[in-house]
């Protein structure tokens, strides 16, 4: 495990971490799926994308909570569970795990980031309606939910007067919005709809124009038979059809090398630093 892009140390702790995420679903029959850039350096690479700098997985509601749930109760000594029910300036309804004992160096630091440690990203995957008008309206609600937080916590200023509406609606409890998406979210999950994905993101695929509710879409037998895929010094899950997924996600060419400009951290890193405790449980 070593590259040029200096994040050999990084990738290390990284992958210790899905080792306990691995381990935690074993044990208690949960399966998570590696996605987006963790899925496409697995098939392209074997482990990590030389530059990325964390990790991607996603797993269904049930199987979500109940993962979080148990980090809480029995890893909370290496790991924070952070989202916006333990962190009321949280931006979105994902969970990011950060390692205790970890310091991630931006080159644009925030001063409000309390919490800046090197992160496995976690989201829950819900059912999406299968008419697509019930998408569209799913979608709207959601979005328009996401714009009062993002309002609320100053992503978005108000100058037009359908985000200065929205403002009125940015004074409600950062929580109370949460679940508000939440619930928009999994309103269709006590049906077996063909579609599931992360409902929650609003932006667009940068490689397709799609906008991120469409784009995270994947046929609901896709994580209904999981397999394993090598990954660095181990195997880790992901869904049946991953070629399908990368196709659909990046596009045709999805396998070509990526451009040499481009290889570079997605979340602005500068360095990262490593505490002792973190450092021996890798083995160093």
């Amino acid at each position: 495990m070593t590259n040029e892009y200096g994040n050999e140390l990084l990738h290390k702790v990284l992958l210790s971490a899905m080792k306990d995420i691995d381990k935690i679903c074993r044990e208690n029959g949960l399966r998570y799926y590696l996605h987006a850039g963790t899925l496409l350096g697995a098939i392209n690479h074997k482990g990590f994308i030389p530059w990325d700098d964390d990790v991607d997985i996603s797993l269904t509601r049930s199987d979500y909570d109940r993962l979080l749930s148990i980090l809480q109760a029995q890893y909370s000594d290496k790991y924070f569970v952070h989202n916006y029910k333990t962190d009321p300036k949280y931006k979105n309804n994902r969970t990011v795990l950060r390692v205790l004992g970890t310091k991630v160096i931006h080159y644009h630091e925030d001063p409000e980031n309390l919490h800046p440690e090197v992160a496995v990203d976690i989201v829950p995957l819900d059912s999406a309606p299968d008419k697509r008008w019930q998408r569209k309206i799913q979608q709207k609600l959601i979005w328009f939910f996401d714009a009062a937080v993002q309002i609320k916590q100053g992503e978005i200023i108000p100058q037009s007067i359908p985000t200065k509406a929205l403002s009125l609606l940015s004074h409600i409890d950062r929580v109370k919005l949460g679940n508000i998406i939440d619930s928009l979210t999994m309103q269709y999950n006590n049906k077996k709809t063909k579609y599931m994905g992360l409902l929650s993101y609003t932006g667009k695929n940068p490689y397709t124009g799609v906008s991120g509710y469409e784009n995270d879409l994947i046929p609901r037998e896709s994580y209904e038979n999981p397999i394993m895929v090598p990954f660095e010094d181990t195997e880790l899950m992901t869904i049946g059809e991953p070629i399908k997924d990368l196709e659909h996600r990046y596009g045709p060419k999805w396998r070509e090398p990526y451009p040499e400009e481009k290889r570079i951290t997605k979340h602005d890193v500068k360095s990262y630093e490593i505490g002792p405790e973190v450092l021996k449980r890798i083995g160093l």
